[in-house]
């Protein structure tokens, strides 16, 4: 998308305009859980954050404000969300189920392209992240925890227009409108990002553009969703450091539509949605006419994936309880020139002047899921089933169950056991090279998950404390027996993951609006993680932050000054090797800091951020180095309307 374009979108939506109203966090309904519930009555270890704590925070993007929930560990391949693998409670970046409206987002050819989120951040209403695996309340891939983003509801007429920029010629642009129709509701989100990189070759573009129209009726709520990304990326060194001049552009397509219909004391979901996803991979940038480009290298990667899913749920109350049923398909396609079956002819790659595929693979699965819970005197009681159907003609199960013990109305004793899986990806399936190569006999990963917490839950002050073991087996794995073998993945491998949880927060503005301090939150979190392998060698990394903690804090100066603060601590366990020495070395821990000052007038508010103040040196990724300090400046426009 190019500047021309924003700017015509803006004058498109410069008719509508307002603001939300806040919402009480306990009142909250979390929208991740196939068995609905309310924040105050879940049973699990949940962290939500809000748009209002998202207006506020001193972060570029989506990914910087995963790295502030507890146990999400958020390695980033350069900024901006450019690329970013996400995991929580020591899983790896492929074991997180990512959703968008309770939809699974995941793709199928790699985790590495999970967090090509094509939502901008002016639509998201809050932020779920559920720690823990359960198959069963969250469906496949929910191996170790789950991320959801729920966007938007228009309440009122709103128009909010946005311009920075910074260091590295960073520029940023965005447009929001949100307006009513007659008896719809629709939003219309643009979004503009650029820089030309804190060191050689990570320069990026990120375009992204999303609508969301709505209507209510009786027992009836529609809801179409419809958003687009592209990014184009320099990747220097992002898959291995040997090549520094690697380059990526990718292109996503996202499309739901919701409808629930509620009746007497049932409630009835239906979702269908479609996700397509497109990847060109150059290890030589294709823009550098001085780079010398050996002869073994023909041609870039192309990558074409398509998912299209459906599912449903019922949940009935009664005097019983309530009892929630549900089903889910999802279907899986990918076309390539490096993963999947030969094919007999070649599709030209769209995007793409000179690309082609040679290659295909699909799969599917069907999911089905039982859940009853029950509330007896101070006892909450939740267990349930999935089971699922894959194309390989295997079934699996999956059981789980919940207890909950209120102590009284604030501090609630919590206790579960649950079944999770995680499918193989078409990379684990299919890729081959000199070196490696994948297994089309793959079974999923599977895992047992304890967890016991302790929950405290008030307006202003919500504190969790849980501890949690992981059994984690056929693991997916890159093995080999000698070291003179290709590596190939295999189901081989147990992991058992441990760990301790703490989460707090602290809205001041409920009892002491007029107080200086507006909001804190304070994180840590413990990970132990334990692999045996049998007599294999295993690529399989244990590179896992073992303590982490997070701060943020977010306090007024003046009536129209105020100004939020974060501080992230990292200590992660494992080793890397050093490029060029291969030295063999371990992560260093470190601390940075992030700020943002803003001052409201009218209805502007301009603001100062700066990520890194410190300029501390450091690595998400081994032999990637993050950037220093990063500071940006710009301002917000809002139009309102009562």
């Amino acid at each position: 998308m190019k500047i021309n374009i924003f700017v015509a979108c803006l004058f498109i939506v410069l008719q509508v305009y307002s603001q939300n109203d806040t919402i009480k966090l306990k009142e909250i309904e979390v929208n991740a859980n196939r068995v609905s519930t309310t924040y105050k009555n879940n049973l699990r270890l949940i962290q939500i954050i809000s748009k209002q704590e998202l207006q506020q925070m001193p972060i570029q993007s989506l990914t910087d404000v995963l790295d502030y929930v507890g146990a999400v560990d958020v390695r980033q391949r350069g900024v901006h969300s450019v690329q970013a693998d996400v995991s929580i409670r020591g899983g790896n970046y492929e074991q997180t189920l990512v959703m968008i409206n309770s939809v699974p987002v995941n793709d199928p050819q790699t985790g590495h392209h999970s967090m090509n989120i094509p939502i901008d951040m002016t639509m998201i209403e809050r932020i779920e992240v559920l720690s823990g695996g359960d198959a069963r309340r969250y469906g496949a891939n929910a191996f170790s925890g789950v991320i959801n983003i729920v966007t938007k509801e228009v309440t009122k007429n709103n128009l909010t227009v946005a311009l920075a920029g910074g260091d590295f010629k960073y520029f940023e642009g965005q447009v929001n409108g949100m307006f009513k129709l007659g008896n719809t509701e629709h939003i219309v989100a643009l979004s503009r990002y650029q820089s030309e990189g804190y060191r050689n070759n990570t320069d990026f573009n990120h375009s992204q553009f999303s609508w969301q129209g709505s209507q209510h009726r009786n027992q009836h709520h529609l809801q179409a969703l419809f958003s687009i990304e592209d990014k184009a990326f320099g990747a220097n060194s992002f898959y291995t450091p040997k090549y520094p001049h690697q380059y990526e552009q990718t292109h996503t397509l996202f499309s739901s539509l919701t409808h629930r219909y509620s009746w007497d004391k049932a409630f009835l979901t239906t979702q269908v949605y479609y996700r397509q996803h497109h990847d060109r991979f150059e290890l030589f940038r294709h823009d550098l006419p001085t780079l010398q480009v050996p002869t073994w290298y023909k041609n870039h990667n192309y990558h074409l994936t398509q998912v299209l899913g459906g599912q449903s749920n019922v949940a009935i109350h009664s005097s019983l309880g309530k009892t929630t049923l549900g089903v889910d398909y999802r279907y899986e396609h990918i076309y390539s020139n490096v993963l999947g079956e030969p094919m007999n002819d070649t599709i030209d790659a769209p995007f793409e002047t000179n690309g082609f595929f040679t290659r295909k693979a699909q799969k599917s699965y069907t999911s089905v899921f039982v859940d009853h819970s029950i509330e007896w005197h101070r006892f909450h009681f939740s267990a349930g089933l999935m089971a699922t159907y894959l194309s390989t003609e295997h079934f699996y199960f999956y059981p789980g169950a919940d207890l909950g013990y209120k102590l009284d109305s604030l501090w609630t004793i919590v206790g579960s056991v649950s079944r999770s899986l995680r499918l193989p990806t078409y990379t684990e399936l299919y890729y081959k090279d000199a070196a490696n190569e994948g297994n089309i006999n793959l079974k999923p990963e599977q895992a047992t998950n304890y967890e016991i917490g302790l929950k405290f839950n008030q307006d202003a002050l919500q504190v969790q404390l849980s501890g949690f073991y992981r059994q984690g087996e056929n693991i997916i794995d890159w093995v080999r027996l000698n070291v003179t073998d290709k590596w190939h993945t295999e189901n081989i491998s147990t992991v058992n993951t441990m760990g301790v949880e703490f989460t707090s927060c602290y809205n001041f503005t409920y009892r002491f609006p007029n107080f200086l301090i507006k909001n804190i939150r304070f994180n840590y979190a413990y990970i132990d993680i334990t692999k045996q392998s049998g007599d294999y060698y295993s690529k399989y990394a244990l590179d896992v932050l073992r303590h982490k903690v997070s701060l943020l804090l977010e306090h007024k100066i003046t009536k129209q000054w105020s100004a939020s603060w974060s501080v992230l601590y990292h200590e992660r366990m494992g080793t890397y090797s050093e490029y060029p020495s291969g030295l063999e070395k371990s992560y260093t821990p470190y601390l940075t800091v992030d700020g943002r000052i803003s001052y409201q007038f009218r209805q502007f508010t301009f603001y100062m951020s700066g990520s890194n103040l410190f300029d501390t040196y450091y690595y998400d990724i081994a032999n990637i180095p993050m950037p220093g300090r990063w500071v940006k400046g710009g301002f917000i426009w809002s139009l309102r309307s009562n």
